[in-house]
């Protein structure tokens, strides 16, 4: 589940135009974005497990100013509504 998510969520930033990594190799094509798995808690209530999954979203821009990060941000955040009507296991993403 936690791969599934990830991919689905990598291939959703590749899709939006940028050039994105998630294994931590660094590379000169800014904005560049690195997405790395930092927390993962699961529970099984009953018959029905809940995995509660973070993943961190490192961004480096072409300048050392907020406005193309929080342009960013605002973009893969309109989209992420997707990510979830996409896939029937995510429950929210905050």
């Amino acid at each position: 589940m936690v791969s599934k998510i990830k991919s689905e969520f990598y291939n959703l930033i590749l899709s939006l135009g940028y050039n994105a990594t998630d294994n931590g190799v660094y590379e000169e094509k800014f904005p560049w974005l690195m997405l790395r798995t930092t927390g993962h808690d699961r529970t099984d209530i009953l018959d029905i497990r809940y995995d509660n999954i973070t993943y961190t979203l490192d961004i480096f821009s072409t300048y050392s100013g907020e406005k193309e990060l929080l342009e960013i941000i605002e973009n893969i955040g309109n989209h992420l509504i997707e990510l979830r009507q996409n896939n029937s296991s995510i429950m929210y993403i905050q």
